[in-house]
This record gives C-alpha cells, structure tokens and sequence, in this order.
C-alpha cells in the first residue's frame, strides 16, 4: 500500500505499523523525532502498535536546538 511521508509516496506492507516505517526510513536515528499521522500527533508508546492505513499522511518532524 502507498502512504504519504513528508510529501513523498512510500510503498509499505498492507501489515505495517509505524515503529516499521520509521525503522526502514530513519534507522535507529528516532530519537527526537515527533510524528503525526494524519495531522494526529502519534505518542511514542504507540508507534508499536499503531497500524498504518492506504494513503496515510505522515508527517515527521526532527526537534532542533534553538532560541
């Protein structure tokens, strides 16, 4: 199935959960990412247990240092 990461189209298993996804995308490089699906902010906790649907939008956003 087809979701939707940050505007670019990413074929996926219709079994796939959103722990997956981050770990094809980024690796083991998560840590300060925050992720939304479908303009819903998804915990962490849940990423495991969050099943993506066809044609999700995901949105993933890496905290930065600043002021």
């Amino acid at each position: 199935m087809k979701v939707n990461v940050n505007n670019k189209i990413h074929e996926v298993d219709s079994t796939c959960y959103l722990t997956e996804l981050l770990q094809s995308l980024l690796g083991d490089a998560i840590q300060g990412i925050g992720v939304a699906v479908n303009d819903n902010l998804i915990p962490r906790s849940q990423h495991g247990s969050y099943k993506l649907q066809e044609n999700d939008r995901i949105l993933l956003i890496k905290a930065a240092q600043g002021g």
